[in-house]
Order: structure tokens, then sequence, then C-alpha cells
């Protein structure tokens, strides 16, 4: 049932977050083996058939949610989280330690997990001069830009309701702990400010104004607004992006129940329903379903056993198979399966199995990454330039970081190249240096993700100094055998 203290956006947003957590079908009453609702009293019952949509499916492929981790983990997993590069060595070095220390990749993975609705919000707050994050649920958050630079934050509320008993719990004085009371937190360039509980008939008084909770309120003080929001896909409206898995939504709601009756016809042919027929029994032209266990049947009483055959159940699995591709295939979900992939032994090979996912992420790259991921670097270093910041007993030092920095993401490789893979690049490489093509410097910084390489300049150098060194040693010893 829809709350219509709720923005639509808010409705909208929440409706599509219930399908990623496997939610969705909590509403709705009856569960699936239940086709047949008895009601009345004294023993005079009424049945009444359930329609198949008005009863919960009994298996949930959570179709929508696979697909956004596997989106996800192409973005940020293991293996695939990008090097940040600063063009100024030290602020790289500091800020490179403050994201492995603060464990930032895990955070990103949340953020796109949780965007994948449509939006994300990223909060960066500084405790007792410790960086923690925090994703928020974006239906909650009404956010405000700045005219002039429509992706930079002014302001954002968040407001939902609590149960009054839940905030007793909190330590909060509630009048009625039954009812559903306001919360309340604002985040603006210098405040985190946090407002008392009130009743949603409050707001109907001309005189009403919340109070300020000052035990919970704060004074950040960074200029700012601590938050990063996030469009998840392009396509989307002013605040919010595309979802990553709305179109597959309708698709993965018929399979879910195609999955259920596929399920209940295999119980049903275990254990086939019993139906005797006697005249006595037929009252105003209705056969009832009887309400014990045991049947009696009269003089000319009739008893068969109603059966199904297995043709319906091998279409149905086919037909299953066909929604599943389709639901995929409208959100460049990833079809690949073992036997499609046994013969992909290469890094390429393997790209182009898993081509419409990786088309997903590089779309997630943009948002997520290229945007995201460099705002948050940017955000940090505001943070370090402001606030003393200390991991371990090791203090950062204001002096050392540089705000006007440049930022840039290095991506690794979808798939790790096997060894075949790099002998060829290495080949490809060593030609195009020596045709004066690519200098030495590009052809290291096109590796040095594969090879552990975070100072391009210093390998370089290193293998200058070595290629100098083996000359040096070399040149006397040719020297003497042609004096020889």
């Amino acid at each position: 049932m829809r709350d219509k203290d709720y923005p639509d956006r808010a409705c909208t947003i929440a409706m599509l977050r219930r399908f990623l957590n496997g939610t969705a079908y909590d509403v709705l009453q009856y569960p699936f083996g239940q086709i047949i609702n008895k009601s009345g009293y004294d023993g005079a019952y009424t049945a009444q058939n359930i329609p198949m949509s008005q009863r919960r499916p009994s298996v949930i492929s959570t179709l929508c949610n696979t697909v956004v981790d596997d989106s996800v983990s192409f973005l940020f997993g293991e293996g695939r989280f990008p090097q940040i590069d600063i063009d100024d060595e030290k602020t790289q070095e500091i800020v490179n330690d403050i994201v492995n220390r603060t464990c930032l990749p895990d955070t990103m993975i949340e953020l796109a997990h949780d965007g994948s609705v449509g939006s994300a919000a990223l909060l960066i707050q500084v405790i007792n001069s410790k960086i923690y994050y925090k994703s928020l649920h974006t239906e909650f958050l009404t956010p405000v830009f700045d005219k002039k630079n429509p992706n930079l934050l002014v302001k954002l509320t968040q407001k939902y309701k609590c149960k009054g008993s839940d905030l007793m719990a909190q330590g909060y004085k509630i009048e009625k702990p039954d009812f559903d009371y306001w919360i309340v937190t604002e985040w603006d360039e210098n405040n985190e400010t946090y407002y008392l509980p009130y009743l949603p008939d409050d707001l109907k008084k001309a005189d009403f104004k919340p109070k300020i909770d000052k035990d919970l309120t704060i004074e950040h003080g960074l200029g700012f607004v601590p938050v990063l929001w996030i469009r998840n896909l392009s396509g989307g409206d002013f605040i919010d992006g595309q979802s990553t898995f709305k179109k597959a939504i309708t698709t993965n709601i018929q399979l879910d129940y195609q999955l259920s009756q596929c399920a209940r016809g295999l119980t049903y042919s275990q254990e086939p329903l019993l139906f005797y027929k006697n005249p006595d029994s037929i009252v105003g032209g209705d056969i009832s379903p009887g309400t014990g266990q045991i049947l009696h049947g009269g003089e000319g009483s009739d008893a068969k056993m109603i059966e199904i055959n297995g043709d319906a159940c091998r279409a149905s699995i086919e037909y299953q198979k066909v929604l599943r591709d389709v639901a995929l295939e409208n959100i460049h979900g990833n079809r690949s399966t073992a036997e499609r992939g046994i013969n992909a032994r290469s890094g390429k090979a393997l790209e182009l199995l898993h081509h419409p996912v990786m088309l997903l992420a590089s779309r997630l790259r943009i948002s997520y990454g290229e945007f995201g991921l460099v705002e948050v670097v940017k955000m940090i270093i505001k943070i370090l330039k402001l606030r003393e910041i200390k991991f371990e007993n090791i203090v950062i030092n204001k002096g050392s970081i540089k705000e006007d920095v440049t930022i840039s993401l290095r991506w690794p490789n979808w798939f790790d190249d096997s060894s075949d893979d790099k002998h060829k690049e290495a080949l490809t490489l060593g030609e195009l240096k020596n045709a004066g093509i690519l200098s030495q410097e590009t052809a290291v910084y096109s590796i040095a993700e594969k090879y552990g390489i975070d100072d391009v300049k210093e390998e370089v150098n290193k293998i200058n100094a070595e290629q100098k060194k083996f000359i040096d040693d070399t040149q006397p010893k040719v020297q003497e055998i042609f004096k020889s």
C-alpha cells in the first residue's frame, strides 16, 4: 500500500529496491499453494478461488539482483578497482594510502549496488580524526543542486517515517508510541542538522516548526555538502538516473510465476487429487472440496485420480529459458554458461563471451568511476586540507597535500591475459617501440596495471639505467674482441 505522504519518486525507488532485495512479493497475503480461500463461521463456509496474481510465488529467481551483482563485480570487484593517478606524487601516495586504509573499494561496491535502483548517495564523515563512509538510500533523500553547477549539492534532506515505539527504544520521549513519526536530517555546507521526531499531522499546523535536536546536530565546517550524489545510468531525469534492472521486472515476474507453477505441477503429480462422484453430494449444481481426509461415497458413486502428464511441465521449462534470456538481454545481463565458455582460453575470448555485462559495466564506470570515484577523491583531499586525520598513530601532514591537482583513473583489463596473450603483447609493444611509433614510457604505462607498476616514470628510469649499465659492461669486451 502506497504512503501518500511520500513523493512519487520515493515510491518508485522503494518499489525497485524491493525487487532488488527479493521482497516485492511480501505484500501478497496468500501463499502460492493456496488456491481456495474459505471464509465463514459455525460450519457454514464459502469457498472462493484466489487468482494467481494475488498469490506469492513459491520460487523467486532474484534475477534482477544477480545482474546487479555481476555488473558491480565487473565494475569494482577483485582486481578491477582502478588505479588512482594524481599529477602530484606526494598527494597520490597519501590518497592511495587513505583509500586502502578506509576500505573505499568495498564502500564503492555497496554504493553501486544500492544505486542500481536509479541513484546513489555517499556520505563522508570525519569522526575522531578518522574518515568514515555511509551509503544512503535515496528514496528518503531530497537533493538541492547549485543552479550554476547541476552536479554540486548545496543541500540534502533525509526524511522518513519511524514507529514511535522504536523511537522510545532509542531514548526519545514519545507521547504516542503506536503512531508514525517523521525523522528528518539536513546537510548543508557547514552543518549536519538533526530534528526531533514529530507527527505527520503536526505539519498541518500553521505555526509548526520542527525543533532541532541539539544533542545530535554538529557543525562540520567543511565548506561543502559532504555527500556525493550519483545518477546510476544515463536516461533518467534530473535527480535520478536509469535503473540497471527496471526493464527486466515484468519478465522476471512472469518467470517467477512460471517457476512456481512448474514446482506446483511436480508436487501435484506426486499426490494427485482424488475426485469422487456422488449425486447426493451435489447441492445446487456446485461441487465443493471436502473438509476431511476420509471420503465416503454413496450408492452410484464413482472415484478417480485427476492426474496430469509431463508435456505441460516440459513446455513450461522451455518457456522459462526464453523468459530468462529475454530478461537478461533487456538489461545486458550475463548470458554465458559453463558450456559456452569451455573453449574460452584467452582474455580476449572471455571478453567476447561476457560482452553484454561488460557493456553495462563500462557505462557504470562513467557514473561511479570517472565521476563518482574522482569526486570522492576530491572530497578526501579537501578534508585533508581542513582536518587532521590519524591512522594507527600516523598523522597526515596537511602541508604535504596539494589541492589543485589533476585526478585520473587507470582501469585494468576485464580479464587477466593468458601467457600467450602476454607474449603477443610484448612482441607488439617491442615492434612499435623499435619502429619509433611508441615511446618507452607509453609502452610501460599500457602494461603498468598488469604487472603492478605504481610509478611509470620511475620504472622507465630503471629500464634506462639497466640498459646503460648493460652497454657500459659489454662495450669494453666488444672492443677487446675487435682489437684481437
